[in-house]
């Protein structure tokens, strides 16, 4: 009977320290604390003063679970085996695709998941409103003698499809970036470039955007470069062509990225990065650019900066609004406003 009752002391030990250990954690800010990345921030514990009664326990209830003991340790291990064992996403924002690929879902942030699926058809009056306003901003620009250019880089999961391990039927559901793209190619004179034919020609020459990031990578970003160069050079001379063999990848290792972060996985779940070299005999175009972009412009400015004298970043019209003094305080030759396909309802 004595190794019973010991097993069961132990038992009942382990129950009560699981009991007041994390309310012991509470109260020593000292602990290390793992980052969660959960983009948000955690709840304080609410003011005496200025909380409402009615309020306070609601509030209280909020901060414990934010700041519960162990909360972080136990979200990592939760997500390592939900992730790695089960092969499941235990965050909403973050799909399980195949092969170590991540995608991100963007409930809440743009056009989410479901457009990919083809459940998120836009109307008709939706696509002519985006095509008026592009060619105002074509004609505002214009008036002072400013060449505009009107950018989509695809969603990760429109390049990659098969990597998503989402259902989408026998056929190829018809998505926004279709609808609207279809819709403008009808008028040449529209300044729009859509870059998924680009992107697409070349995913198996190596990935272009990364595995456990929603963004396109450095080269992603550079054919999406060349794209926009060759447009541009349609539309205004002096355009420069920048042919292949003037840039070169060295790939390195890197932390996981978004995706992996909002999993808490970042450095479980590693990531290729590239680092850029350009030839010597590159020479820069007195032409100024701005670039108005949202963070998947920030692969694009690096390859502009070489090839251009003056390059511009104006904070993305998703931010804020166009803001189209800012824009023209910099006297641009050239603007390029740039979109993720995600963001074709907020423009």
């Amino acid at each position: 009977m004595a190794p019973v009752r010991s097993a069961q002391l132990l038992l009942a030990s382990f129950f009560v320290a699981g009991l007041f250990l994390p309310g012991l954690a509470m109260m020593v800010p000292m602990l290390p604390s793992n980052d969660t990345s959960e983009k948000r921030i955690l709840a304080e514990f609410p003011e005496w003063s200025s909380t409402p009664v009615t309020e306070f326990p609601r509030k209280v209830d909020d901060y414990i679970r934010d700041r519960f003991g162990f909360r972080d340790v136990l979200i990592r291990w939760n997500n390592r085996f939900k992730v790695q064992v089960l092969q499941s996403s235990p965050v909403r924002n973050a799909i399980i695709g195949r092969d170590g690929w991540l995608f991100y879902a963007a409930y809440g942030d743009g056009t989410d998941i479901r457009d990919h699926l083809g459940r998120l058809p836009l109307t008709i009056a939706s696509i002519e409103e985006r095509k008026r306003t592009i060619l105002e901003r074509r004609d505002l620009f214009a008036a002072h003698g400013i060449t505009y250019l009107f950018v989509v880089v695809p969603d990760k999961q429109t390049i990659y499809p098969e990597k998503v391990a989402l259902r989408r039927g026998s056929q190829r559901p018809t998505t926004r970036l279709d609808q609207v793209a279809t819709y403008l190619r009808h008028d040449p004179t529209i300044p729009f470039l859509d870059l998924r034919e680009t992107l697409s020609s070349a995913r198996s020459q190596r990935d272009l955007y990364y595995r456990t990031d929603s963004h396109w990578n450095m080269y992603g970003g550079f054919l999406g470069f060349q794209a926009i160069l060759r447009r541009l050079a349609e539309m205004r001379p002096g355009i420069p062509v920048i042919p292949d063999d003037y840039v070169r990848f060295i790939d390195r290792p890197s932390p996981g990225g978004d995706v992996a972060a909002l999993l808490s996985m970042a450095d479980e779940l590693g990531d290729v990065a590239q680092g850029v070299e350009w030839s010597d005999e590159t020479s820069q175009s007195p032409l100024r650019v701005v670039l108005v972009g949202d963070s998947f412009a920030e692969s694009l400015h690096p390859f502009f900066e070489v090839i251009f004298g003056n390059v511009n970043a104006v904070e993305d019209a998703i931010v804020t609004h166009f803001d189209l003094d800012a824009v023209l305080a910099q006297h641009p030759d050239i603007v390029i406003e740039e979109h993720v396909e995600r963001y074709l309802t907020a423009w």
